[in-house]
This record gives C-alpha cells, structure tokens and sequence, in this order.
C-alpha cells in the first residue's frame, strides 16, 4: 500500500530551481535510500517530503492516519526532563492506562462492593488489562532500557538531565526516542553522522525488525541501511538534478513516479552552465517473514 506520494514536486532558491518534476511513492515496509553528494538538494526533498516545508511545485501527499517521524540532520532533543523520564513520555497513554488497572484492583480490594458492582468492575479490569497487556504494557520500560543501551545509554545515565548532554548525545537520544515512538514512516536525515561502529551495528540490527518504512538520506552510502536488499530484490534508479555553476535554472521533465519496487530512468534538461549530479534512489521491500526473524533475533 502506498502511504506517502510525492507528485511532480519541486524547490527553487533565488530563481534557480534545484529540482523539479520529481515523483516518488514510498509503500509500505519500504526501505528507501537517497543518496548524492552535499550541495545538491537531498535534505529540502526530504524536509519536503516530511512536510517541513511546502513544495514550490507539485504536492505531497500521504493516507489517512499515518504516523510519520522526522529526523532532521544534527538534530538534537531538548528537554528539561532527565534521559530516562523523556523516553517515558512516549509511552504515556500506556501508562494511564496502567494507572486505571491499578484503580481498578484497588476497587477490587474494597469490601464495601456488592455483587453487581463487584461484576462491573471486574468486566472493567478484565479489559482494561487485555488492552494493556497488547500495547507490552508488561514490558515498555524493558524496552525503553533495551534502546537506551543500544545508543550507548547505559543505566548509570538515566536519571542525567538532557540538558548536561553533549550535542551528540542529544542527537543519539532524538533518534532513540523516535525509534520507540515507532511511526509508520521513519524519515532519517543522516542519522548515522554522531553513531560510532558499535551502535550503528546495534541499529542495523533494530531495524531490520523494523515494521514501517524508512526513508533515508546520505552523501556518500546508505549500504547500512538497504541490509534488507541481501533477501528481496532492490533497484537502483537515479534522480537527476543539477548545481548551477551561475544562475541558470535546470528543470528535468515529469516522468513516472519512482515506486519502491520498480525500476524507473529519470530524464534530464540543464542548461550548458549547471554541472549535472544525480541523487541515487535505491529501494527495497522487507518481507514480512525477514521482519519478523529479525524482531525475534
């Protein structure tokens, strides 16, 4: 199912148009990589496509209820709340809903319920509990833990204020809290630029578990993050746009959109003063037997 559509979008800066006619369509458990040397317009089609800003052409649009999260390059997370107590936040109508069960049993407890109104309650509980045994209501904070590590994050630091955090630390805990906000579309500036090996090899492992589609930006290989390409077959299609060298524009013509999953050639026009560069799409589609090995490895 297609969850976000971009149509014959495009961007200018002072006249000068960085790209245009651009169409892409990202399906669902996707893994899409855009990757081009800086300079070129990577980060305003993603900010385009996160609905950061409006396209100065074209449309973006994505299905009803669909939960997207953005993370924009060196981007860090601010808060006044320690490490620990910001990834709870995620999980605060989970814990309402932990409270009421608490209410509940405590209800339960009383000796002043009579027969009906002990039922009722019971019925109550016994709902109340089901929904939050399926949300990993027993199990959330053993999560927000399992996270936390991977980034490096380890116990003695979880009641550290954000706000005594480095810039790279904030930037590894803006990424770990959107991971366990777990969106539909996970939309990723970069994200590798503050991750040292040993956590870039523990979030390859995350997300090949992963549930939703990615969608990722690079300047130079996002091979870490189209693992999913050793087990269903990926293509590599390429986005012309161009640099102008003086203020020429460059428009290419509109061309079939790039879904996940087919190959489509884009064609180019540029004036003889733009020096022509190309964003490189690769996409891939997870199976859903991959994902689900992967969520229990």
């Amino acid at each position: 199912m297609i969850i976000l559509q971009a149509q014959q979008v495009g961007r200018s800066f002072d006249g000068i148009t960085l790209f245009a006619g651009v169409n892409l369509e990202v399906q669902t458990n996707s893994r899409i990589g855009l990757v081009g040397p800086n300079g070129i317009g990577k980060t305003s089609l993603l900010k385009i496509l996160a609905g950061e800003v409006a396209p100065d052409e074209g449309q973006v649009t994505t299905t009803k209820g669909m939960r997207l999260g953005y993370l924009a390059q060196d981007s860090g997370l601010d808060s006044s709340r320690t490490i620990f107590a910001e990834m709870l936040t995620v999980f605060e109508p989970l814990m309402a809903l932990e409270q009421r069960m608490h209410d509940l049993e405590a209800q339960i407890a009383s000796p002043d319920l009579d027969d009906d109104t002990m039922a009722q309650v019971m019925k109550q509980y016994d709902q109340v509990q089901h929904d939050f045994a399926e949300q990993n209501g027993y199990g959330y904070q053993a999560e927000i833990r399992t996270v936390l590590h991977g980034f490096q994050f380890d116990e003695a630091t979880y009641e550290m204020p954000i706000s005594n955090l480095s810039g790279g630390e904030r930037s590894r805990l803006a990424l770990a809290k959107l991971l366990l906000e777990k969106p539909d579309l996970l939309i990723l500036d970069e994200p590798t630029n503050h991750l040292d090996i040993t956590t870039l090899d523990w979030l390859e492992g995350y997300l090949r578990g992963y549930d939703g589609a990615i969608l990722t930006v690079s300047h130079d290989n996002t091979s870490w993050i189209m693992w999913s390409t050793k087990s269903t077959k990926s293509h590599n299609t390429t986005l012309s746009t161009t640099k102008p060298t003086t203020r020429a524009t460059s428009r290419r013509r509109p061309n079939a959109p790039l879904n996940c999953g087919k190959h489509t050639n884009a064609n180019k026009q540029r004036s003889t003063s733009c020096k022509p560069l190309s964003i490189r799409i690769l996409c891939a589609q997870v199976p859903p037997n991959r994902r689900r090995v992967a969520a229990n490895s």
